[in-house]
């Protein structure tokens, strides 16, 4: 089990390294506003990846593993996503909501939610190392995307920086999508899979709908706070406070490799007691990780260390990796009451913390980062303690 979590963990680390420079460059190169602006655009477009989610990627996760026939069904749902998709765009614009060109918003949007279904297929099948590798590709592909848009002064707005993500994103779907092409030819050749992948969500909708609320549920929790505060603090704030869940982001993104592993059955099965063995030790590496990235990182990005908001902030890491292994059994299990419960927890401590804020008239970064740990904090604890209080068969 170590050896097959050091070795992804090794190039997950690389991977959230270079996403880190990345966000560097953004900065850098452009501003703290337009950086700002990104994660605002961002979060409403996430709603939009919600179509994506008709068929709940943690189902499939485990239809997958279940059933193989059912990967050229969820290729071919995703391909229907990414027309629903234009719906969604055309409603953005029209309402005025997102104010960049149709075209851009859409393949930024296709870019982005298509490589969900790598995400389902190398986690369902254990190709954890290919999975990561991907993700370690996307990451200098974004890199030099924006490099060479800077190079030939095209880097000045917001628009500029989705487009050279993008043009990043479209190319990592044509290379991974090349080890699907059989998969592909038999979609394009027999639109019957098309009917499969409908019939799918029409017969199991009703095993979907649990996972519908949790995903609507969990897509308002990594959102809720960029907008709400976003609509009345300063563009540079909401900035800053993105560099802080950057650098959460980064040091929870290390852990990722455990979840990923852990949402295997067998996995869950065979190594579950060993690592609770070793958790504690797991969880101290990450905090002295989280302030070591953090100092350097705001360092590097404001010239402030901010070491008090990083010390707080790093103890998050003690439940969070007693919270990944909760909720990977919860899921392998088909159960989301309790996801469910946590996530409305968490956006309900949201909505006392910005409306403290907005009625006090508090404009720092400090409100936004003490409503983001506590409820971050709520949420983990919930579920933590929903699975002590219950016995799961893996």
């Amino acid at each position: 089990m170590y050896k097959k979590l050091f070795s992804t963990s090794i190039i997950n680390a690389a991977t959230a390294g270079l996403n880190i420079f990345s966000s560097f460059i953004i900065v850098k190169l452009m501003s703290l506003q337009v950086f700002g602006e990104f994660a605002i655009f961002n979060s409403i477009l996430a709603f939009g990846g919600l179509i994506y989610a008709v068929i709940p990627s943690n189902y499939s996760i485990f239809k997958l593993q279940d059933d193989l026939k059912f990967k050229p069904v969820l290729l071919s749902f995703f391909i229907l996503s990414s027309v629903a998709f234009l719906f969604f765009v055309f409603l953005m614009k029209t309402s005025g909501i997102i104010k960049i060109d149709f075209l851009t918003v859409y393949l930024f949007g296709v870019s982005t939610f298509f490589l969900g279904y790598f995400d389902i297929k190398f986690q369902a099948m254990g190709y954890l190392s290919k999975y990561f590798i991907m993700l370690f590709i996307s990451a200098i592909l974004k890199i030099m995307t924006l490099i060479a848009f800077y190079f030939f002064d095209c880097l000045q707005n917001l628009s500029d920086l989705i487009w050279s993500v993008t043009l990043a994103q479209l190319l990592l779907l044509i290379i991974f999508l090349f080890e699907d092409r059989a998969d592909l030819r038999l979609i394009f050749k027999d639109f019957n899979v098309y009917k499969e992948a409908i019939l799918s969500i029409k017969y199991n909708f009703s095993t979907f709908t649990p996972y519908y609320l949790n995903t609507c549920l969990k897509r308002v929790r990594e959102n809720v706070i960029v907008l709400l505060f976003g609509k009345f603090m300063p563009k540079e704030t909401i900035g800053l406070f993105s560099i802080f869940v950057k650098i959460t982001s980064f040091v929870f993104g290390l852990s990722r490799t455990l979840e990923a592993f852990f949402m295997n059955r067998e996995n869950i099965y065979k190594y579950r007691e060993a690592f609770n063995q070793k958790i504690l030790y797991f969880a101290i590496s990450l905090q002295f990780i989280f302030l070591c990235v953090g100092l350097v990182y705001l360092k590097m990005f404001v010239d402030r260390y901010f070491f008090i908001e990083i010390l707080i902030l790093s103890c998050l890491v003690y439940p969070h990796v007693f919270f990944l292994l909760a909720r990977s059994e919860m899921l392998s299990n088909y159960r989301n009451i309790e996801a469910n419960v946590s996530e409305i927890l968490y956006i309900l401590i949201v909505f006392v913390g910005v409306s403290i804020s907005y009625i006090c008239e508090l404009n720092s970064i400090y409100p936004i980062l003490i409503t983001f740990m506590l409820s971050t904090f709520g949420l983990q604890i919930f579920m933590i303690f929903s699975k002590k209080n219950n016995n799961y068969n893996v």
